[in-house]
């Protein structure tokens, strides 16, 4: 190959911009996969006292049991339970 030729190949190669873009594009994906943890991740303040306790039910009772321990620890003085199924199908 001549260096003219070589020269032009490397020219359309530096100015094409579908290499930057795939470049910046796959940088950001990894960046946001990587702090996703941070937002789909449970709470992390330690609870504070409140005027009620919110338990929305449609689990397996983890919620209820949690507004049980935080209602006898003192964290408020009422509890509203919502949707408690009576347990038969």
């Amino acid at each position: 190959m001549s260096d003219v030729v070589k020269r032009g190949l490397a020219r359309r190669l530096l100015s094409s911009r579908l290499p930057w873009f795939t470049v910046l594009g796959l940088a950001l994906l990894v960046f946001a996969f990587s702090q996703a943890g941070r937002y789909v991740s449970g709470p992390v303040d330690n609870p504070t006292k409140s005027d009620l306790i919110v338990a929305l039910g449609g689990d397996s009772g983890a919620r209820i049991e949690q507004a049980y321990k935080l209602y006898f620890a003192g964290y408020a003085p009422r509890v509203l339970l919502t949707w408690i199924e009576n347990g038969t199908d």
